[in-house]
């Protein structure tokens, strides 16, 4: 009888066991994809004004700052890209009073018919998109964004089809909407400056054909997201004052908000031991040298910003060690 419990327990334990294992695969793999499934890049905003001669200003944004959302008017539209790719699809629309939405799409749909396309694709996959490309340098400043392929005003034509047959000849103003962002020797340039990025003053031109003739983007910019700053601390640094000569053993433990890594180092004996961002709840085990040892945590944020332990942490060998637990005897005479 007894032997039957002692072995339902062991399979009851083995059973608990394993539920709660796969319960923790479970759960690690929830939180992966959720954590997979945020968006990594920060979106970027063409803001501004471009100007033709011909149709007048061509606006980006209905907000004066569209990554705030400020000094907004009128029916939302803006042009954005994703600054994790690269190069990166343009993806909205711009606005002019005269001739309306103007597209900027970067990848165009499998099944798009030929008057659908720019000139020069035989099919979506030779088709050039609106695209926008981050070309570094070693010195930030001598950096280049641009713009290449095409944009389209949507509704060109007095039908307001898109559409301009060739076999069209009356004098209508048919026009097939396709406005080039970069050819030969014209383009679209942005140089960075600062936190928002403006426009080179020699290449800033893209060309609208006869229509739109030259299209100036010396009024426009590029406008990133506002990175809002995380809060970046070291919370606490715990660690004994002094060990055992027979232990040599420090367990210091910490804990941080913000940082991207950390770093423990001591003097006596030196070393320099990246750690885990927050340490584990029972702390992590550091070697000890007489007469004492000294350490400091520093970390790094996210922005690069520097942290460091206030004061150094100096472990001493000088615990004294506990009395031996004896009964009390007896003395002769």
């Amino acid at each position: 009888m007894i032997n039957k419990i002692q072995n339902w327990i062991k399979k009851t334990k083995r059973t608990y066991f394993l539920f709660s294992f796969f319960l923790l695969i479970i759960l690690v793999g929830f939180f992966v994809f959720k954590s997979n499934t945020r968006a990594t890049g920060n979106t970027e905003y063409l803001s501004g004004y471009a100007w033709s001669d011909t149709i007048g200003w061509i606006s980006f944004s209905n907000c004066t700052d569209p990554s705030t959302s400020t000094g907004c008017t009128g029916i939302p539209y803006q042009v954005t890209y994703d600054d994790s790719n690269n190069p990166a699809d343009l993806d909205g629309y711009a606005w002019s009073s005269n001739v309306g939405w103007i597209h900027f799409v970067g990848t165009f749909p499998s099944n798009a018919s030929l008057p659908d396309l720019p000139p020069g694709s035989t099919n979506a996959a030779t088709a050039q998109g609106s695209k926008i490309t981050q070309v570094l340098a070693p010195n930030p400043l001598d950096s280049r964004i641009s713009l290449t392929g095409w944009a389209r005003a949507t509704s060109p034509t007095p039908g307001g089809d898109g559409s301009c047959p060739s076999f069209d000849q009356n004098p209508d103003g048919c026009w097939d909407g396709w406005i080039s962002l970069s050819g030969n020797n014209y383009g679209v340039q942005f140089l960075f400056s600062g936190d928002s990025d403006t426009t080179s003053s020699s290449t800033h031109f893209a060309w609208g054909s006869d229509v739109l003739g030259w299209v100036d983007f010396s009024n426009a910019k590029i406008v990133p997201t506002p990175v809002v700053p995380v809060p970046s601390a070291i919370n606490s640094f715990t660690f004994p004052s002094c060990v055992t000569t027979t232990d040599g053993i420090a367990t210091l433990s910490w804990s941080t908000t913000g940082m991207a890594s950390c770093t423990i180092s001591s003097t006596n004996p030196n070393s320099s031991t990246p750690v885990a961002v927050n340490s584990p709840a029972q702390g992590q085990d550091f070697s000890v040298s007489a007469p004492a040892t000294s350490f400091t945590l520093t970390c790094l944020n996210s922005s690069g910003t520097i942290y460091s332990s206030p004061n150094k942490v100096s472990v001493q060998i000088s615990c004294t060690p506990p009395a031996p637990n004896k009964k009390p005897g007896f003395k002769e005479i």
